[in-house]
């Protein structure tokens, strides 16, 4: 089945291509689903269902998906635990991004308790997960943390670096609800080193994303702008029109929306009908921080102008919105010009081989990918990063990669 071949390519580095697969195949896929419900062909439903979860929840059509998955369940009498499972979590994952919260938990309670019984971990892990993003929107913190511990501690039991590098994002939002910044910052750290291990380009773009939160804490409004915009044009990438209008709002916020009222209402509007393409309302969290933007936006142009702005937003091409977005931030926070393939003077007395060490850690790599890269024995690129952690005064490879990561060596 071209869906479920597809799955595995939809994280990491060839997700654009996968993504971009199974839009082409878009119409067959829904031909396919409207054959299998006539023939009453429920479990090849659930199993192609299942399958276009991702795709149909990072493309936007999430109302779509869950019709679906949602008809294919209720007649749904026995099929294979597993692929019930499967199916329960889909739907859930789409509901929980409407917004749905009630039946996102029904949905992944379900699913969890089939994955329990059957000693499916990794599908254990993906409910956790998600009931810790339910929990977390509607404000419940504590349970939040506790569901994403014990998803946490699967994950790395597994070895899924990807999946842990999502956790540890996950776990940053209970970590600033605390007040607790330096560790939801070492959260995002080792998040980011790990995302870029894998490839996921979602990855990276959550892990900016939820970085920028933390410049912004630390009244650095330039960095955040920075860390919106790669993460806006990571997200435009792949494909991702929820995140892309996330960040468009967060990156109109960060980069001085007040400043320029106009330019906020025509990029909220754009935004806006990217939600509404996509089924995907704003979270409670959200909406706090948008509306008052919104009504001074509002106030400060007057109902004509901002209806006229807004309007004109609606109607921008995803492409115009981004670029118009990229080139404000800019302008309000200049991005950093790309490194060079080496830096002119080695940071704090690292040696020229230092670097090259402290750049592929940066991106990644372990220390025997490291080794091969660099024609060096493992225990060489070992020394090496001790002499790193002592020179930069630094305590672990995390905060050595974002080292690297802040002064542009990477």
């Amino acid at each position: 089945m071209l869906a479920e071949a597809t799955a595995p390519t939809l994280y990491g580095p060839g997700q654009a291509g996968g993504l971009a697969r199974l839009e082409r195949e878009h119409d067959n896929l829904r031909a396919a689903l409207a054959r299998f419900a006539e023939q009453g062909a429920v479990e090849r439903s659930l199993r192609l269902g299942a399958a276009l979860e991702h795709f149909w929840y990072v493309r936007g059509h999430l109302s779509e998906g869950r019709r679906w998955l949602e008809t294919a369940l209720a007649g749904a009498a026995i099929v294979a635990a597993p692929v019930r499972a499967n199916a329960l979590a889909a739907a859930g994952v789409l509901a929980h991004y409407q917004g749905d919260y009630p039946q996102a938990r029904e949905l992944q309670q379900e699913a969890l308790a089939l994955r329990r019984g059957i000693g499916d971990r990794p599908g254990i892990a993906d409910c956790l997960q998600m009931l810790g993003l339910i929990a977390e929107s509607n404000g419940d913190y504590a349970a939040a943390e506790r569901y994403f511990a014990e998803g946490l501690a699967l994950r790395r039991a597994l070895g899924e670096p990807r999946h842990v590098a999502m956790m540890l994002l996950n776990l940053t939002s209970p970590a600033q609800y605390r007040g607790d910044h330096e560790r939801a910052r070492a959260l995002i750290e080792e998040s980011l080193v790990l995302s870029r291990q894998a490839g996921d380009q979602r990855g990276i773009g959550y892990a900016y994303f939820i970085l920028a939160e933390e410049e912004e804490y630390r009244g650095d409004f330039p960095a955040a702008a920075r860390c919106i915009a790669r993460s806006l044009a990571l997200f435009h990438a792949v494909g991702d029109p929820r995140m892309v209008a996330q960040c468009l709002e967060r990156l109109t916020d960060v980069a001085g929306a007040r400043a320029d009222p106009a330019r906020a209402a025509r990029l909220f509007g754009a935004a806006a009908a990217l939600r509404e393409a996509a089924g995907a309302p704003m979270e409670p969290t959200e909406r706090r921080r948008h509306d008052p933007l919104l009504a001074a936006a509002r106030a400060a142009l007057g109902e004509r102008a901002f209806a006229a702005a807004w309007d004109k937003g609606r109607a921008l091409p995803a492409e115009r919105a981004v670029a118009e977005a990229l080139a404000g931030a800019e302008a309000a926070a200049p991005m950093p010009a790309p490194a060079a393939p080496a830096p002119p003077a080695p940071p704090r007395k690292l040696t020229v081989r230092e670097v090259e060490v402290l750049r592929l850690v940066a991106e990644g790599l372990t220390n025997a990918q490291v080794a091969e890269r660099l024609f060096l024995s493992p225990k060489t690129v070992a020394r090496h990063l001790d002499a790193i952690y002592t020179k930069l005064d630094v305590p672990s490879r995390t905060a050595a990669a974002r080292f690297a990561i802040d002064h542009g060596i990477v």
